[in-house]
């Protein structure tokens, strides 16, 4: 197996490189959040979510003890919320061994919410362990690199993939090089209309050499998306509050505050009054594997339905001390108008 030209790739990092944050920081709290934030959200996206979530929470003690709602607000709008759910879990584990991260990526794996990707990430970037960093941004550099046909879905691939990019480590600096590679990803060669004429590697590239950037990385099969569609009911009663309950820790937004559902085929009959309840407004949100319609319905509490458990009132204009999941906050802005 050939090795593409590491200073190639270190010269056009050093000249291109973004001026991110925690790339200056060795602090492996630091470069523990950034990662759990980069895993689902771009990095445009999520800096301003990263330096709200270091202000509200600065050091692994300040996350380990503040409340659960506190963490899950801060992470309020980026989604995904087991990872604010397991960030916090594995901070409490932290601080209880005096706020020490272990050095190496094989015991970084054993708290929570720290995979291969994340444990590997902090390992090289703050302690300089020889191990590369395997995510989406190097699974598709590599797979172009060498026009390798393993598919990236297979149950195999990881180890696979994680294999080859091992090799091209070299005695190279980890953190230098496992950020440079993972900025030629985000950067350079993108999903979709790569700009293999500015690459470093493109002169070796197999991808490049015969055309076929568009076919690499393999997926060997598509995933179909389902479908749901729920009715959200914003209910006010006689003293003009409104009705909302804390979801489950685990499942589907766990955690996180919601108004009174139900699948849009199972809406209690109390709830049809067209007299006091009417439909506002409707949207469609995504999930990983599936899509979630909602039709979001407003008016008054019905003296009839008999109320699921765990509600309780609250005033509208406290609905913001409470943290939702986007499509909710979604939602209001549709209630609200």
């Amino acid at each position: 197996m050939f090795i593409p030209d590491q200073r190639a790739l270190l010269k056009w990092y050093q000249q291109e490189g973004r001026n991110l944050p925690w790339r200056s920081s060795g602090d492996p709290y630091v470069i523990w959040v950034s990662e759990i934030i980069l895993q689902q959200t771009r990095v445009k996206q999520g800096l301003p979510y990263f330096e709200r979530f270091l202000k509200r929470f600065p050091t692994l003690a300040s996350l380990a003890n503040a409340p659960l709602d506190d963490v899950l607000k801060a992470w309020e709008g980026l989604g995904y919320y087991a990872r604010a759910r397991n960030l916090h879990k594995a901070a409490k584990l932290l601080n209880e061994q005096n706020g020490v991260f272990p050095r190496s990526y094989q015991q970084l794996e054993t708290y929570p919410g720290i995979g291969p990707y994340t444990a590997r990430a902090i390992a090289a970037f703050a302690y300089g362990e020889k191990v590369v960093v395997l995510d989406g941004n190097v699974f598709r550099v590599i797979s172009r690199i060498y026009a390798d046909p393993f598919g990236i879905d297979l149950p195999s691939s990881r180890k696979y993939y994680q294999t080859l990019a091992d090799g091209l480590l070299g005695k190279a600096n980890p953190s230098e090089y496992n950020q440079a590679l993972m900025e030629l990803g985000a950067l350079v060669c993108k999903p979709k209309q790569p700009d293999c004429e500015i690459c470093p590697w493109a002169k070796v590239c197999r991808a490049y050499a015969t055309g076929t950037m568009d076919d690499f990385p393999v997926k060997t099969k598509s995933i179909a998306r389902g479908k749901k569609h729920v009715a959200w009911f914003y209910l006010l009663n006689e003293s003009g509050k409104v009705f909302i309950r804390r979801r489950p820790n685990s499942g589907l937004w766990g955690g996180l505050y919601e108004l009174p559902n139900y699948p849009a085929d199972q809406v209690p009959p109390e709830l049809k009054k067209k007299s006091i309840i009417k439909k506002v407004g409707s949207f469609r949100h995504a999930f990983t594997h599936f899509e979630m319609e909602l039709s979001i319905y407003q008016g008054k509490l019905p003296k009839q339905w008999n109320m699921p458990e765990g509600f309780f009132e609250v005033d509208p204009e406290s609905l913001n001390t409470y943290a939702f999941p986007t499509a909710l906050l979604n939602a209001f802005q549709i209630i609200r108008k």
